[in-house]
């Protein structure tokens, strides 16, 4: 257990050095993350360290779809625990500290999603400076979305909604004056 909490304690260590703290606030995010993505029945586990250190999941939901989300208790996902949470019968989402390797980034599908602890410290989408975004049918009449300004798939907002390649997202913001400005940007995939 103890190994568990300076894992996720290097996360913030600068800040706080708190792996519970760190946990706590993953945990948190998370549970507003699947909220917002539009699940209904969010729960947390009642003990998130032994939660992570029995590799069960410290967040779950049933509707629409179920998924779970777990905080992978070593450094990086290796492949061999990939295959442990490919086998559950729903979508997964795995935080770790590190990421996955790549061969695990390889052999893994669309039902897997990693993510980093230090991307869900905080709810991203509540930062000051990031302004709300929301999911629209298509661009501004007379734009094509070839046009439109992109937003790499690897953006922490994008992975918190966990939109597809092809989304086209609108924003509003206010540069000097009090007029809001609308922005539209088609999510796209990274390079590498």
């Amino acid at each position: 257990m103890q190994e568990v909490l300076a894992t996720y304690a290097r996360v913030n260590g600068a800040m706080h050095g708190d792996g519970r703290h760190v946990i706590d606030s993953v945990v948190k995010a998370c549970h507003e993350m699947l909220r917002d993505r539009g699940y209904v029945d969010v729960s947390c586990a009642p003990d998130t360290v032994e939660s992570i250190v029995a590799g069960e999941p410290v967040v779950r939901a049933s509707r629409p779809r179920p998924i779970a989300v777990y905080m992978h208790h070593e450094d990086k996902v290796g492949v061999k625990a990939l295959r442990t949470l490919v086998q559950q019968p729903s979508d997964v989402v795995v935080v770790s500290v590190d990421g996955p390797t790549p061969f695990t980034r390889k052999e893994s599908d669309s039902t897997v999603q990693f993510l980093l602890a230090r991307h869900l410290v905080y709810n991203v989408t509540q930062h000051t400076l990031v302004p709300s975004f929301r999911v629209v049918d298509g661009p501004p009449d007379g734009v094509t979305p070839d046009t439109l300004p992109l937003i790499l798939e690897t953006d922490p907002v994008v992975q918190y909604y966990k939109w597809p390649v092809g989304t086209v997202v609108h924003s509003e913001r206010v540069f000097g004056g009090n007029e809001p400005i609308d922005y539209y940007r088609l999510v796209s995939a990274s390079s590498a």
